[in-house]
Formats: structure tokens, sequence, C-alpha cells
């Protein structure tokens, strides 16, 4: 229940009135009791009993509370037992309170109950409010919100403003009755008009939200400032909202602040978490994080989620407190499990990354999926990369479509590239190169670089987009600007070219710089290259192999390559055939046919490498089969010495008869030798 059953208002004024009726009786000005039954009698006794009845019953309240005598609860419940065994509703009502509470009686909230519904049969508009309340709160009854509904009903139609209040929020929320925005509305003008200081705030609430009357902030407002100023937590703390976003009244931090302040001193979990937040961000108030976390912690403590998913992030981030990541996975974790759409989708984040907890994918999908059917934007977006993925659950491409187009429309940026992405690979969904330009052209809209880079890529191209150089070296401008490597190496690729802007090597080499610092590969390889020629820049071989090396060390195959060059010949840095070697090889891996020459030559000779004619076998073999055909006749040459000692005249027949085929003359020159010496093979042709 909101409020305590006992209403406390006048108490001194009645205390006095009960200390004159002492007086009277101890005067012997009442003698006589009460005899008539006649409700209209004006004679001056049977006035006189019936006040004193009255004056007792006050006195009743009075020993009870405290109020104007000494408290004495055995007193106070004897007083009102004795109204309430002449059926004095007021009596009875009373002597329900002290059981409620336990003063001068065993407590018992089925006594409570009891009298409570024996002060409703004698008329009794307070006991009807109560046993609502009871019903309600499962005070002495079962739990039962109809039956709760229907005694509130039976108090607020007597006029009694909580009730009407508390019947108002019952067809909001639909508490035992049907939800009836407009019904909520009337109960709460009811109570408001009589200057129920709830019903004020709850009117102001559906002026707010447009429930069953006009939507209004300003008169939101107003009703919302007449609560507060008679105390309501709740209003207090909706006037701070309001002054805090200029809702209703012009913006005022000062004043979002002071409202705040005044419900989060008296404990409300809202305004606490509220104020936390107004600290954070110095709104109204000198910026301080210690007070910030201070108040977070307050509302956390009440079981205030958002409070709860505040703190966490000040734990993560060491504000205000010491970074503790653990203790910041432990508050969004109560928020999580309290229902916190966005702690749920963090939480996830934290899983996956291990951030406080021990790495899950499972567990962060859980969380993810909790908050993606919420409506929560950012979980949606990492709920789908998991299911591209197959992180943490089953990899599924439709799955990951759909809700990354759930994120996307809600327009996350990061959501809307992905999806043009899905769109143009045919993940998930058909193929279709215009719908990508179009999620590519809303995320670059929106900032998002990798959109803007798709999306000069699309128009360069002309994949579901007309061809435009100028559209393409805008967006790709946007992107590289933005930081994304991809686009600052494209668009060292339009300058280099010429295309959407003037050719200009100069501002070619200053892009690619920036991608190459930002560990683009190609990039670097460019960089490297550029020094290496003295191209559009001064020629530097100590540069350009620093740029070929961080190349090759991402596994970059022409920078491999060009690195293996460096070492062999001694550019930019000492000669060695034995590092030049280590090089080839991981460029000769990727395919690269000029490393394998390299790799056939130096096994062949024994330079830089021991002597060993399988591995040049080897390597000349692969050049050779993708039609080198220089490969073809050094592996003629090399069967024609011998493998190990054994030539292989059929070998050399037939690797030179290709290598002449195609044009080398040297090649027909070792036919005819071998045709002279008798190891031409016939056959081979």
């Amino acid at each position: 229940m909101r409020k305590n059953f006992v209403s406390c208002r006048c108490w001194r004024a009645w205390a006095t009135g009960m200390l004159r009726a002492i007086s009277a009786q101890c005067t012997g000005v009442v003698t006589e009791p009460h005899r008539t039954t006649s409700r209209r009698s004006t004679g001056g006794a049977s006035q006189l009993t019936a006040e004193l009845r009255r004056l007792k019953r006050r006195l009743a309240k009075a020993y009870s509370l405290g109020r104007g005598v000494a408290k004495d609860d055995q007193l106070a419940a004897s007083l009102a037992r004795k109204a309430a065994d002449k059926g004095n509703a007021n009596g009875e009502y009373q002597l329900g309170v002290l059981y409620l509470q336990g003063q001068g009686v065993v407590k018992s909230a089925e006594q409570a109950v009891y009298w409570w519904r024996k002060a409703v049969d004698a008329g009794s508009v307070e006991a009807a409010y109560s046993l609502g309340q009871a019903y309600y709160s499962g005070l002495g009854v079962k739990i039962d919100d109809k039956t709760g509904a229907i005694w509130t009903r039976r108090a607020a139609d007597k006029g009694h403003s909580e009730a009407a209040y508390v019947l108002s929020r019952a067809y909001k929320f639909g508490l035992g009755v049907e939800k009836d925005s407009q019904l909520a509305a009337t109960w709460a003008r009811k109570a408001a008009d009589q200057g129920n200081a709830d019903g004020q705030w709850m009117l102001g609430v559906l002026y707010h939200l447009g429930e069953g009357l006009t939507q209004n902030d300003s008169l939101a407002f107003q009703w919302w400032m007449k609560a507060a100023a008679d105390g309501v937590m709740q209003a207090q703390y909706s006037v701070g909202t309001a002054y805090a976003t200029g809702k209703g009244v012009g913006k005022d931090d000062a004043q979002a602040f002071l409202w705040t302040s005044r419900a989060a001193n008296r404990g409300d979990a809202l305004a606490q978490s509220s104020l936390g937040s107004m600290y954070w961000l110095g709104m109204g108030v000198r910026q301080d994080d210690v007070q910030a976390v201070a108040w977070w912690r307050k509302a956390s403590e009440q079981g205030n989620a958002e409070a709860q998913l505040s703190l966490g992030n000040a734990y993560l981030k060491g504000r205000g407190v010491a970074q503790n990541s653990r203790d910041g996975a432990a508050w969004w974790l109560k928020a999580a499990d309290a229902g916190n759409a966005d702690a749920q989708g963090q939480l996830g984040i934290l899983y996956h990354q291990g951030v406080g907890v021990a790495r899950d994918d499972r567990l962060a999908v859980k969380w993810w999926t909790k908050a993606a059917a919420s409506g929560v934007a950012v979980a949606q977006y990492s709920l789908a990369n998991a299911y591209r993925t197959g992180s943490g659950i089953a990899r599924d491409d439709a799955q990951a479509f759909y809700w990354m187009n759930k994120a996307a429309d809600q327009g996350t940026p990061l959501a809307q590239s992905a999806l043009g992405g899905m769109y143009a690979a045919g993940a998930g969904v058909p193929q279709d190169h215009a719908q990508a330009a179009v999620w590519w052209r809303k995320g670059a809209e929106a900032g998002n670089a990798e959109a803007g880079y798709n999306l000069g890529r699309a128009y360069l191209l002309g994949e579901g987009i007309e061809n435009n150089d100028r559209l393409a070296a805008k967006w790709t401008q946007m992107a590289a600007d933005g930081g994304n490597a991809d686009a600052q190496y494209q668009l060292g690729i339009l300058y280099h070219e010429g295309r959407g802007f003037a050719r200009d090597g100069g501002l070619a080499f200053q892009w690619w710089m920036k991608a190459a610092v930002n560990g683009h590969a190609v990039a670097q390889y460019n960089i490297g290259t550029m020094y290496g020629l003295g191209q559009d820049v001064k020629r530097d071989d100590g540069q350009a192999l620093a740029w070929l090396s961080k190349a090759a060390e991402q596994g970059n195959a022409e920078a491999e390559e060009a690195v293996g060059n460096a070492y062999s010949t001694g550019t930019g840095v000492s000669e060695s055939k034995a590092n030049a070697i280590a090089w080839w090889l991981k460029a000769a891996r990727q395919g690269k046919l000029n490393s394998k020459l390299n790799l056939a030559y130096a096994y062949a000779n024994g330079v830089g490498v021991a002597r060993d004619d399988k591995a040049a076998e080897t390597w000349w073999l692969e050049a050779a089969q993708a039609g080198n055909v220089d490969a073809e006749f050094s592996l003629g040459t090399l069967y024609l010495r011998g493998i190990e000692g054994k030539p292989n005249y059929p070998e050399a027949t037939k690797w030179f008869l290709k290598a002449a085929e195609h044009g080398n003359a040297l090649a027909k020159t070792y036919i005819e030798l071998m045709k002279e010496s008798g190891q031409f093979d016939s056959k081979t042709l």
C-alpha cells in the first residue's frame, strides 16, 4: 500500500477537543448516557453524549499515535473496542487499524479485515478504501485485484480522494478491471480536483502520455508541480524530468537538479538514478564522478536496473570508483536479470569479449537474444554477427539476415553497412546489388565509413548503381576522412589513376601512406614500391624495405617476394641469400612465380642454401605447369644433367620441346645437340 491506513491530518486539533471533553466530563457537564434512538434528536444531553463518543474515538486515535497525549496503545485499543462494540463505524475502523499495526492488541491482519468489514457495513468510507487496499496487497485476505477494485470503487464513489487515485491506477494498469485510459483519466481528475496530490501526479502522467485525454506536456507539468509542492516524491521526480527535457516547461538544468535531488533524498530510486546521471554529465551541477557513483549505488541497492547498468559502467571504466571489470559485470548481470534490455545487450558483449567474466559465446548469444527480442538494435546487430560467423550458435545466414535487417531498420549504421554487404554477397538473401547500394547509402549518409567505402566502390564498378567516378570519389573521400583504411587505399588508387579527380601522384602517395599507417598491407606494399622506385617521392631504399617488410609480415605475397629480392641484392639492407630464400619461400607458397624460379635456381646451384636437385625440380615444375617458358627450359637442363647424377633424357626431351614450342631458342639448340649425341627421346614426340 502506498500510504498508511490512518489519516494523520488535524491530530493536534482533535487532541485539543479530546482534552476539553475530558475536562467537561470531570466537571460533570456530561452526566447522562445517550438514550434516544433518534438520529435527529437535538436535545442538549444527547448532543453532548454523541459528541463525547466522537471525542472518545478521536482520543483512541490520539493515544494510538501519541498526538497531544502520551502514547498509550492499550488505552487506545480499549477506547476503540468500546466504540466498536457499540457498532460505531469509526470505532470499528480504528480497531481494524490497531490490529493491522499490532498496537494494544495482538497484531492480526485477519482481525483488521474483520473489523473493516463491520465498519463498511456501518457506513465507513475509510474502511471500504482499506478493504480495497487489503485485497490488492494480500493483507489478511488472499490477493484479489477484482475485489480490491470493487471496494476501492465503493470508497471513490463516496468521495474518497485517495480511493479515486487508486482507482485511476487500476484502470491504467488493468488491476482488477479492464484497462481503460479514459476512466483512468476520469478518476485521476476526480482525485486531483479534490486536492489529492497523488491524483494530481497521476493526472500529470496521463497528460504527458496522452492516455485518456489529449497529450499536453504543459498541463502535465502544471499538475506535477501541484503534487510536487504537496510533497509527492514521484511528482518531484517528474518535475525534475520535465525541466531536464524541456517538455511542458522551459529547459532548466538547475531546476531539474533541484527537484530531482528532492525526490532522490527522499529515497525515490528513479530520481537517485537520474541524479547520478546528472553528476556524471555535470548537468545542473558540477561534474562529479564520485557523487554519480554514490547515487547510482543507492538506486542500485533498491533494485533500479538503470542505475545498476550505470554503476556497472562506472566500474568497467574506473570512473568515480576503482576500475573493476568483475564488479562491473556483476552489476550488469543484476540489471540484466531484472529484465533491463540494454544491460542484457551489454552483458552479451562482456561474455563475447571475456571482460569481467569468462569468455563464453553461448552466453553472449543468450543475452543478445533476450535484448534483441526487446528491440535493442546493438544486440540485434551483435546477434546477427553471431549467426553470420557461427560464434556461440550454429551458423545461419537466414537468421543473420533477419536480425541484421531488424537492426538496420532501426537506423543502426553498422547494421546498414553490413546488410548492404549481405545483399551484395547473397548471404541469407538473394543477391541484389541494387539493394546493397540502397543500404550502403543509408549507412554512409549516417556517417558510417565502411558503408561510404562500399558505396564508392559500387559507383566505381557500376554494381547495383550507374557507374559514376565523381560520386565514387565523393563517397570514398568521405570514408577515407572517417579513417577507413580500405577507403584511404582506394582513394590513393583514384588519385593515382585520375578517376574522379585529376591525376595526382603526390596525393596518391599521401593517402596510401595514411592507409599504410593504419595497417593496410597493400598500401604498405605500394609505399615501399614508390620509395624503391623514387616514384612521386624521393628514392629511399631503407624506407622501401621498412614498408615492404610491414606488408610482408602481414602475409602480402608481393611484399614477401620484394623483401626476398632486397635481401638477395643487398638493397636497403645487408645482403643475405639465406634471408632472401626464407622470404621467397613464403611468397612461393602463395603462388608467386618469380619466387618459385628464384628458389629453384638457388636449390639447383646451392646459392644461399645447400644444393638440392629435388627441391629445384619441385619449384621449376610448379612454375612450368603455370606455363613459364624459363622454367620449362630449366627443367630440361636439370633432367639432362641428371638429378643426383641420374640423367632423364625422356623428361629432358619433353621439357626442351615445350620450351622450344613456346619460343625459347636455346631449347631448340639443346634439342639438336641431344639428337646428335643420341640422347633425344623420339618417343616423346
